[in-house]
Order: structure tokens, then sequence, then C-alpha cells
């Protein structure tokens, strides 16, 4: 049983680290899309500015904190609980990359 309870405790603090690292790098590639749509409005930087607002979004309310905050209790708790997280930060690294690179 404290083994279980550990993993369940592994788990939670991954997708909490992965989660807001998300946010944070989201939050600064659309504030820079922001910039970049103020300067020089085309279709390509609004539809980057949606793209990165919407994953923001996904970050945002697919965090355990708010979830907690919310009072709703997770059902399934293991691996496939973080991974999506995973996804959406190489995505958001390689988006951040190319924006400054």
């Amino acid at each position: 049983m404290a083994n279980t309870m550990e993993a369940v405790e592994t788990v939670l603090l991954a997708e909490v680290f992965l989660s807001t690292f998300n946010i944070v790098l989201l939050s600064a590639l659309t504030a820079n899309y922001l910039k970049m749509t103020r300067k020089l409005s085309t279709p390509m930087t609004r539809s980057l500015l949606i793209f990165s607002s919407a994953l923001t979004l996904y970050a945002v309310t697919s965090s355990p904190i708010i979830h907690y905050m919310l009072n709703i209790n997770p059902i399934n708790i293991g691996p496939l609980t973080y991974i999506p997280e995973i996804f959406v930060t190489i995505a958001s690294l390689t988006l951040l990359y190319q924006n400054y690179r």
C-alpha cells in the first residue's frame, strides 16, 4: 500500500511540474505572438496567437492545481495522465525555439 501511495505522489508531482512548466512556456509564447501580431498583423501571426492561446488554456485547465482548487478528484492516475503534458512541452519548446531563433 505504501508503494502505491508513493507511486501516486510521484505521478502527481510529475504532472504538476509539467503542467506548470507548460503554463509558463505557453504564456511566454503567447505574449511574444501578441507582440508580433501588434507589429505585423498577418493571418499567420493571428493563427499562431490563437494556437498558443488555446494551448495555454489547455495547460491551465489540465493543471492538477486547478483541479485541486475546484475540488475535482482525478479518476485515473497513471502515466497516461501526464504523457499528453510531455507532448505539449515538446511542442511548446519547439515553437519557442523557432520563435527566438
